[in-house]
């Protein structure tokens, strides 16, 4: 010990152990602690090391010198010829599982997963106590899929070693993916207390935090991220999501093109600054990023759906190119998926081949329709519970307003025309648009007796805190989520200042732009005509029934309206809440471009089998 240093004898402990010199290395371990008998990692080695009864005398152990030269050429990257050198090692050394070890992380930097996992594992029982290889085992398992076994490994390995903080990471994004966000968290956490300094682990906390929906909390764990690693290009772009997500459009634009900056060939930060910026209504800019997404990584799939759902005539000929070229070297297994006939349908829309598109979008429908069926009962009991509800519910007396922000929720199925009504609202200064990011999730689970409820507050809906917003001198907030519409009862008396705007517009145009787009979430409805005239006839129901028992609050403007006379529009608006929006520009090129849906007809001849004479407004 005279001769070595306390970190230089730890050092060299675990470098035997490594070889299999397990005696060499208890000495040095306890010599430690004879000098430092306080000493947490010795103590530590020390407990975890056992003379592992695989390595027998008689076994051939391999050189230092040619472990040494397959871990080099691992850390040049020359993984091809590492591979090779560790097949015929592992050959002529069947029982060192330091040999496995690097074997299974030779052939994962490869994407050999099967081969790897067999090194891994063959490590592992060579040698139970050697905790990497557990975790290494378990990374490659959970690459593979193989979700449960991966979690079983990690926890092998903290068995062997409880202050293993890339364990506890690593084991946090498997249950990530099981979608176990509370447990994700926890383990993300342990592994922070090992590790404060962990930017990966508060990175990853934050996109569990974002999947619960909890936004600020997940802002503020990428925030942290970043003040560990500056130039950490990952947490910008998720980051930028969740402010996305928050309707903090500008700031999630800055994010994104902070994570450019670093990372000029990050073809996610460019395709989620399209999206960003087409909510802004800025479909030049959307188009550009798109376009940059799919020229750094030509199949790319997000991109390519992006570019081809923007309105029809807005795309330049590059763009168009950039999707055939997509669509031309797509798999043949992705071609049956009913996303990619989605995507193909909208090419050929904006090729203006309507009557192909449209064929097209009929056999996607069928395959999305056979993907979602069974959810579809328990989303119409869902409505026609809402329905009900509110036919019975008597509104709750308002109290006079203080000085508060006004919220307008703009009400209508989709393709109704929201976005573009508050697309034109948001251009006065004093509005707040929120888009469809508010928070509905605060009153699930409500009874229809909100009196034992404690208070909802305007942070709750909209994320941000009411007095900030006025200070800031914003008077009006903005929200266009279809989904409140059947929480409106709780909306209109948990809030005060509401005042609700319904869009009309003709059924055919609204159920034929329906049928042709490719929703997530809760839209099941949309694969099939016959859902899609139910959903849409419920949606009006209710708006007619909230309108009557609310008349000073409700308003309707119609598509048209917004379309050929949006100053007009602004103008009723701003007689119906007493209010004045002062905005100067009123053309919304959204809007105009839309007009009657290409695929009125076709919805009605081919899906409907009627003249569709009943059908009126919506």
């Amino acid at each position: 010990m005279a001769k070595l240093t306390v970190e230089q004898a730890l050092l060299r402990a675990k470098s035997q152990a490594n070889k299999g010199e397990f005696d060499q290395a208890k000495a040095l371990y306890e010599s430690v602690l004879a000098a430092f008998p306080n000493n947490k990692r010795a103590k530590q080695a020390l407990a975890n090391l056992n003379t592992p009864e695989p390595i027998q005398t008689g076994l051939k152990i391999p050189p230092q010198e040619l472990i040494n030269a397959l871990t080099a050429l691992y850390n040049q990257r020359q993984f091809t010829q590492a591979a090779d050198q560790a097949k015929r090692l592992t050959q002529e050394y069947p029982n060192s599982f330091v040999l496995w070890n690097l074997s299974g992380a030779v052939n994962k930097a490869l994407g050999i997963l099967d081969k790897a996992e067999q090194g891994f594992r063959r490590a592992s029982e060579i040698n139970p106590k050697y905790p990497d290889a557990h975790n290494n085992l378990g990374v490659t398992l959970k690459d593979q899929g193989k979700l449960d076994e991966a979690i079983a490994s990690y926890q092998q390995a903290l068995e062997l070693k409880p202050d293993y903080a890339a364990a506890y990471y690593n084991m946090g994004t498997a249950l990530k993916d099981q979608g176990k966000l509370d447990k994700a968290i926890t383990s993300y956490q342990q592994a922070l207390q090992l590790k404060p300094d962990y930017a990966s682990a508060y990175n990853n906390m934050g996109n569990a935090l974002k999947d619960q929906g909890k936004l600020d909390e997940a802002i503020t764990s990428y925030q942290q991220a970043l003040q560990l690693k500056p130039d950490y290009a990952s947490a910008y772009n998720n980051m930028g999501i969740a402010l996305k997500d928050q309707g903090k459009l500008d700031e999630a634009i800055a994010s994104y093109q902070q994570a450019l900056e670093l990372k000029p060939d990050y073809a996610s930060s460019y395709n989620n600054l399209g999206i960003a910026l087409k909510d802004q209504g800025k479909l030049d800019e959307a188009i550009m990023s798109y376009q940059q997404a799919l020229q750094l990584k030509p199949d790319y799939a997000e991109a390519a759906k992006n570019i081809v759902k923007l309105p029809i005539a807005s795309l330049s000929q590059k763009a168009l190119d950039l999707v055939e070229l997509y669509l031309r070297n797509i798999d043949d297994m992705a071609s049956s998926t009913s996303s990619l006939q989605f995507l193909k349908a909208n090419y050929l829309m904006h090729c203006k081949n309507y009557d192909s598109a449209f064929i097209k979008f009929c056999e996607a429908n069928i395959r999305k329709y056979e993907e979602v069926a069974d959810k579809l009962g328990d989303l119409n009991d869902k409505y026609e519970r809402s329905h009900k509800r509110i036919r019975k519910w008597s509104p709750k007396i308002q109290p006079l307003a203080k000085i508060r922000i006004k919220k307008i929720f703009i009400l209508g199925s989709s393709r109704s025309g929201k976005s573009s009504l508050e697309q034109i609202l948001s251009k006065s200064r004093k509005v707040l648009p929120k888009y469809e990011a508010i928070n509905l999730s605060c009153l699930r689970g409500l009874g229809v007796d909100l009196s034992n409820n404690r208070e909802t507050t305007f942070k709750d809906f909209f994320y941000e805190e009411e007095e900030i917003l006025l200070e800031k001198g914003y008077k009006i907030a903005t929200s266009t989520n279809p989904t409140s519409l059947f929480y409106l009862d709780f909306i209109h008396d948990c809030l005060e200042d509401c005042y609700f705007i319904f869009l009309n517009r003709n059924i055919l145009d609204v159920a034929s732009e329906v049928f042709i787009k490719e929703y997530n979430n809760e839209n099941y409805y949309s694969y099939d005509a016959v859902e899609i005239m139910k959903y849409l006839r419920i949606y009006n129901g209710v708006s007619n029934v909230f309108s009557t028992k609310v008349p000073d609050r409700s308003m309707q403007v119609t598509f048209d309206e917004i379309r050929e006379n949006p100053s007009r529009v602004v103008e009723k608006i701003s007689q119906f809440m007493n209010t004045n929006f002062y905005i100067e520009n009123y053309e919304n090129k959204t809007a105009k471009a839309s007009g009657e849906s290409p695929f009125r007809t076709h919805f009605k001849n081919m899906i409907l089998g009627g003249d569709g004479s009943d059908i009126t407004e919506i």
